[in-house]
């Protein structure tokens, strides 16, 4: 099987960014910018599209389970790589994922694992690995400063 090109998903909430936008040469307005773009995703709420070769048009989650091991091999589906870029121009609200098992009796899903590689940050900016809290209060009135590791 060649190589697979893909269209990305979008997203366009109220905090986002006009990078994305800028970067891929795409009209940047206030009411469209490019919050994340999802590049390769097999999530069924941000599946791609597959653009070249035999399997074109097709989504990326029906290609794999018609062409499981040409396109991704022995992996478990839920396994595959997602490649998202987010454009945030605001403060984003604290994200909380559920564990595996958490996953899998609220919403049928996988636990998310990322790694992040930041390509630009303005001064100042933060980003918030994690805590160490189990203060549910200051979660909820953001006053991590004491408890966030950088």
């Amino acid at each position: 099987m060649e190589p697979l090109k893909f269209s990305p998903t979008s997203v366009h909430p109220i905090w986002a960014g006009d990078a994305i936008a800028k970067a891929r040469g795409l009209p940047t307005d206030t009411e469209h910018n490019y919050g994340e773009a999802f590049d390769v995703s097999a999530h069924p709420d941000v599946c791609v599209t597959i653009a070249n070769g035999p399997l074109a048009g097709m989504h990326l989650d029906d290609a794999i389970s018609a062409h499981h091991d040409d396109i991704i091999g022995t992996l478990p589906d839920h396994d595959v790589i997602q490649i998202t870029f987010m454009d945030a121009r605001e403060t984003l609200s604290i994200q909380v994922h559920p564990n595996e098992e958490q996953a899998q009796r609220l919403d049928g899903d996988h636990e998310k694992t990322e790694s992040w590689y930041i390509l630009h940050a303005e001064p100042g900016a933060t980003l918030i690995g994690g805590s160490t809290t189990t203060d549910l209060d200051a979660l909820r009135t953001l006053r991590l400063e004491r408890h966030r590791h950088r």
